[in-house]
C-alpha cells in the first residue's frame, strides 16, 4: 500500500509548477479536488482561470477557496483521493490585503494543520518569490517575506518537496527527509 503524501511544489513563474502538480495528483487518486485560489478580477485572470479549468478536464471537482483554504481542505478532504491547491502565493495575497500581516501567519498555521490531519493526499503549490532582487516598496517586501514564511513552513510540514526550474522537478526533500542531507546533520 502506498502512504499518505505531502507534496509541495515550489518555483518561479512558468517553471512548470502547476502541470507537475496536476500530473502527480492524477498519479496519487482518482476522486480529485481543486483548491484554487485565485480570484477572476480582471478578464486576463479570468481567461488564465477558464484555460487551467479546460486543461484539468472533467475529472477535477473545482473549489474556490481564496480566503478560507484550511476550512476548504476540512471540508473536501474524507471526499478526495488527493487534493491539489494552486497556489498559495495568492491566497497569501488574497489574506494580506484583505486582512494583514497577522491572518496570514495564523491562516499558515491553520493549513499546515489541516493537511496534516486530512485522510487524502495533498499536492500543493507555491511560488518561490524571494529569489530576486529586493521590492522597493514595503507592500511588497511584507508579501515577499510573508511568502517565504509560508513556503518555508508548508515545506516542513510535506513529506516531499520540489522545486521546479525550467520545467524540470529538482526534488529537495522525500519522504520527510531532505535530498542529499548527510547523515550527521540534522536540521
Amino acid at each position: 500500500m502506498v502512504q499518505r503524501k505531502t507534496v509541495f511544489v515550489t518555483g518561479g513563474a512558468r517553471s512548470g509548477k502547476s502541470r507537475f502538480a496536476q500530473a502527480a495528483a492524477e498519479a496519487l487518486g482518482v476522486r480529485r479536488v481543486f483548491l484554487a485560489t485565485a480570484q477572476a478580477l480582471d478578464q486576463e485572470m479570468a481567461d488564465r482561470i477558464a484555460r487551467h479549468k479546460a486543461e484539468r478536464g472533467p475529472d477535477w471537482r473545482t473549489c474556490e477557496a481564496p480566503f478560507s483554504l484550511p476550512d476548504a481542505v476540512r471540508e473536501h478532504a474524507g471526499q478526495a483521493d488527493v487534493m491539489l491547491i494552486d497556489c498559495v502565493t495568492l491566497w497569501v495575497s488574497n489574506l494580506l490585503l484583505r486582512h494583514g500581516a497577522a491572518a496570514v501567519g495564523s491562516g499558515v498555521h491553520d493549513l499546515c494543520g489541516a493537511v496534516a490531519e486530512a485522510p487524502c493526499n495533498m499536492v500543493i503549490v507555491s511560488n518561490e518569490v524571494g529569489c530576486g532582487i529586493v521590492p522597493d516598496n514595503a507592500l511588497a517586501r511584507e508579501f515577499r517575506d510573508l511568502a517565504g514564511m509560508a513556503n518555508r513552513l508548508i515545506a516542513a510540514a510535506c513529506s516531499d518537496v520540489f522545486l521546479m526550474a525550467a520545467g524540470l522537478p529538482q526534488p529537495l526533500k522525500q519522504s520527510g527527509r531532505p535530498c542529499g542531507m548527510p547523515d550527521w546533520l540534522d536540521l
